[in-house]
């Protein structure tokens, strides 16, 4: 492979031995757990009951901002009140999460 054309003082070129620290450890350790491009091990239920987990999250959080907006629109711009809001906001919340379960 050849190498860059600039030419770099010596203090700052690549050293291919790794460089130790005065207490004696490497920067960059050679271990085999990296990535899983590299063959490390991977905990594959862990991680789709982590995704399961987080689609949850984002949809009924979803649903309860929806009904958040939708009873401040039904109290702000009619006559109904904010006891009818309320009524209305845990209406949606109860049929939205029946829908989405």
């Amino acid at each position: 492979m050849r190498q860059s054309s600039i030419a770099l003082q010596s203090s700052f070129r690549y050293l291919p031995r790794p460089i130790l620290f005065p207490w004696g450890f490497e920067m960059a350790e050679n271990l085999p757990a990296g990535p899983a491009e590299t063959g490390a091990e991977m905990d594959y239920a862990e991680h789709e009951k982590t995704y399961d987990l987080f689609l949850a999250v984002i949809k009924y959080s979803s649903l309860v901002v929806v009904a958040i907006l939708v009873a401040m629109a039904f109290g702000f711009f009619t006559s109904a009140g904010f006891f009818s809001s309320t009524v209305l906001f845990i209406l949606i919340s109860v049929v939205g999460a029946w829908l989405l379960r």
